[in-house]
């Protein structure tokens, strides 16, 4: 049988996940400040569903964590098995890191009683600034390793 690394399409599908989690995490995080209006207007996505009738952010904030370290363990993943260059796309990991402390400190203003909520929306914006940098320099990371692999 022959290594999958060897395989231009597998070695490509497999490189597309951690991009995949990490737009899918620019549009998670997007959600946050809509969350009430959301709500309000009876849209069912799971940011709204995870926050519940309080508008708790906590779990779906939660979630955010967990699929951005899924994301960094893909890649530390395609590193050890398909190609060692693609270890190089950990470095947007410090940045995720800065995030995840920001959006932490976000959600318990969020959750304070009597919080401001139409101002903090603007608040999170470099969480999601940097989510949006996380994806683009992961792919780009990840691009240039395949390229390198190849030189």
């Amino acid at each position: 049988m022959s290594n999958p690394a060897d395989s231009p399409l597998a070695a490509s599908l497999a490189a597309s996940v951690p991009v995949a989690v990490f737009i899918l995490l620019v549009l998670w995080i997007n959600q946050f400040q809509d969350q009430p209006a959301d709500a309000a207007s009876g849209k069912r996505n799971w940011v709204v569903r995870l926050a519940g009738q309080g508008g708790r952010l906590r779990g779906a904030f939660a979630v955010w964590v967990g699929l951005n370290l899924a994301g960094f363990g893909a890649v530390a993943a395609l590193g050890l098995t398909l190609n060692r260059w693609a270890l190089l796309a950990l470095l947007p990991l410090p940045l995720f890191l800065r995030a995840a402390l920001r959006g932490r400190a976000w959600v318990a203003r969020w959750e304070t009683e009597g919080a401001d909520r139409a101002a903090l929306p603007f608040e999170l914006l470099e969480v999601n600034a940097a989510t949006i940098g996380v994806h683009l320099g992961t792919g780009l990371l990840l691009a240039a390793a395949w390229v390198i692999r190849g030189a």
